[in-house]
């Protein structure tokens, strides 16, 4: 194996380290919004689809990193959404598993 081999080796794994990172990061995010919860009602979480138990999302507080031009980080609260948790909560799994399949995809293809 050559130097420039090895380098590229290694790139390699750090690349697969960082997208590995990032997918358990994701992985643990689904895995908060689908839990269940003792202490709720029925012991379901508060995305739960059961409509008798059924809760709504109210307000959210969403910070945006800074951009590339280096414009600052904002912090945003947004009051009186008034979601439904179920199909909050089906969004989010939706899009964290669409982003779990990118990455998958990704470290396959390293």
């Amino acid at each position: 194996m050559t130097n420039q081999e090895a380098t590229m080796q290694i790139s390699r794994v750090e690349k697969y380290k960082e997208l590995c990172t990032r997918r358990d990061k994701f992985n643990e995010l689904l895995h908060l919004i689908q839990r269940s919860d003792p202490e709720g009602p029925c012991q379901q979480g508060p995305f739960t689809g059961n409509t008798r138990e059924s809760r709504r999302v109210n307000a959210i507080t969403i910070n945006f990193s800074k951009t590339r031009g280096g414009a600052p980080s904002v912090d945003l609260w947004l009051q009186g959404l008034e979601l439904e948790a179920h199909e909050f909560g089906s969004y989010l799994q939706s899009h964290l598993n669409k982003l779990i399949k990118k990455i998958n995809d990704e470290i396959e293809a390293l």
